[in-house]
């Protein structure tokens, strides 16, 4: 009787592995249309549809805080709140403005709260570039998020 069980417990693990490793390998193919038209979504970073708007109060980074130095050029912050909800562990982004008007961050400022939005763009090069050019030092092709703000908020 033990050896059945052994038996039916090792086939039930092998179908439950088989079917993990089988979802990574599905994917589904989405168009330009259907992130157009909002018949699918892009989850950001911050949990967020890419897209909504939110407020945030993050930290801006320092130069010595900043782990990259592609980055070091940037407005890099790090989101410690959401909507006013603690989030578990602080998303470093890149901040851009939505247009000139909005208004910017002072030398001085530490903290800072804004409404804005998650967006994202494609780059990097794809990995069959090596078949048409020489290796460069690049990053692969990926999605890289940012958040966009849209108005600076005052403290609560």
């Amino acid at each position: 009787m033990s050896k059945y069980y052994v038996l039916l417990l090792a086939v039930m693990s092998m179908v439950l592995l088989n079917s993990i490793i089988a979802c990574g390998e599905e994917s589904k193919t989405i168009t330009a249309d259907d992130l157009n038209n909002n018949s699918c979504k892009i989850i950001g970073y911050l949990g967020k549809p890419l897209g909504e708007i939110i407020i945030i109060e993050a930290t801006v980074l320092t130069k010595e805080e900043i782990k990259s130095k592609a980055d070091w050029g940037c407005l890099i912050i790090a989101i410690e709140k959401i909507n006013g909800e603690n989030i578990k562990e602080p998303v470093r982004l890149e901040m851009q403005y939505a247009y000139d008007g909005v208004h910017k961050i002072k030398p001085d400022e530490e903290k800072i709260k804004y409404a804005g939005y998650e967006s994202g763009e494609f780059t990097g090069l794809p990995h069959e570039y090596t078949n048409y050019i020489a290796p460069v030092t690049t990053q692969p092709f990926h999605l890289r998020t940012f958040f966009v703000a849209i108005k600076k908020l005052k403290d609560d």
